[in-house]
């Protein structure tokens, strides 16, 4: 991340740093963040930026456990339709399969004027 830093003074009593951060907002998740390294700069204790840096990671691979488990529903859910719709598709087959063997095995019987066997 670029920043741009400025003095400005506040009626003559000094100067007020003031920093610009150069950035795009984007919706969704940030692949990286400078958080923890903007909190080091800012002072902060370094058992607090170190507690915060695992809790960080904690929470990332507990989002990335979320998006796997979504996804492997999704997955499931469209597995599942799949295999109903190919059955379906089978069954509706085997019908029409079943009815013309019975159209042949009638005709067959009726030709043969009575049982086929």
């Amino acid at each position: 991340m670029e920043y741009a830093q400025e003095q400005k003074s506040a009626g003559g009593e000094g100067s007020v740093p003031r920093i610009t951060f150069l950035y795009k907002l984007a919706p969704g998740v940030v692949g990286s963040s400078f958080g923890l390294n903007v909190a080091a700069l800012a002072g902060l204790p370094p058992a607090v930026v170190a507690r915060g840096s695992i809790k960080a990671k904690e929470i990332e691979a507990e989002l990335k456990a979320r998006r796997a488990e979504r996804e492997a529903g999704r997955l499931r859910a469209s597995i599942l339709d799949i295999c109903t719709s190919v059955s379906g598709r089978d069954a509706e087959r085997l019908k029409r399969e079943q009815a013309q063997a019975r159209e042949v095995l009638e005709r067959t019987t009726d030709a043969a004027g009575g049982s086929p066997c």
